[in-house]
């Protein structure tokens, strides 16, 4: 039978100043034990119940300090991957910059806190790994080649340490998210929601972001569910 102890849980957020990042941390702080980590955005509204500490993902000695220093507080932790950087370019345009940029924020980061806080999960006989994916890591739209590599790579990441940590309470696991009502949405033009995106999505709306707490909350209580990608995108056909 599945574990259900989750009262007891630590909820680490990477990018809870983010939209959803944001809205995960209102949705689980009377739940969890809620820690999150912002960098260049400042969380909208620091809430007394919850610790946050500023983090460069791409500063890997930071991260290791961030893993090292939070690592003894963790009983049964619960690693929620929001943080993420979009830009848009086409291939050929792409720079080094941005490429580089983009899969250090939106995978090496999780790789690093995997690599950072993976002992400590094994010691204590549980983890559960949740990586925030997206519909573009299998639905490709033009200028999204940065981004759609990096989100399909946690995919893989998610199920390389599913496989290595089975036996020890662990489980990896990423939600290919689609279009919802808070994150990235908020800088797409009105004109090209309604004329593109809004069509492509079968259920006609945007996500309404209970849909990832409620998927989040079933990866954190489901022992038997581990190496999966849950898709979370209205039914758009491809992804």
């Amino acid at each position: 039978m599945a574990e259900n102890n989750t009262q007891k849980a630590q909820l680490v957020i990477l990018g809870a100043s983010g939209g959803i990042g944001q809205y995960l941390v209102h949705a689980f702080r009377s739940q969890y034990q809620v820690f999150g980590t912002y960098h260049s955005q400042e969380p909208s509204e620091r809430l007394p119940d919850v610790e946050y500490q500023k983090l460069e993902l791409t500063d890997r000695p930071a991260v290791a300090g961030f893993c090292s220093e939070i690592a003894g507080r963790l009983q049964r932790p619960v690693v929620v991957y929001a943080a993420g950087i979009s830009p848009n370019n086409v291939v050929h345009k792409c720079t080094d910059a941005d490429w580089d940029l983009t899969l250090d924020v939106n995978l090496t980061g999780a790789m690093l806190i995997a690599r950072g806080l993976l002992p400590r999960m094994r010691e204590v006989g549980f983890g559960r790994f949740i990586f925030l994916s997206s519909v573009l890591s299998r639905t490709m739209v033009p200028g999204s080649a940065a981004y759609s590599v990096s989100k399909a790579g946690l995919g893989a990441l998610a199920r390389v340490i599913a496989v290595e940590n089975a036996k020890k309470g662990i489980t990896a696991n990423t939600l290919a998210l689609g279009y919802h009502e808070v994150g990235i949405i908020s800088s797409v033009p009105q004109a090209f929601l309604e004329e593109k995106v809004l069509p492509s999505i079968p259920v006609g709306r945007l996500g309404n972001p209970a849909n990832i707490r409620n998927a989040v909350q079933f990866l954190v209580d489901s022992d038997y569910v581990t190496g999966a990608t849950l898709d979370i995108n209205g039914g758009i056909i491809g992804a």
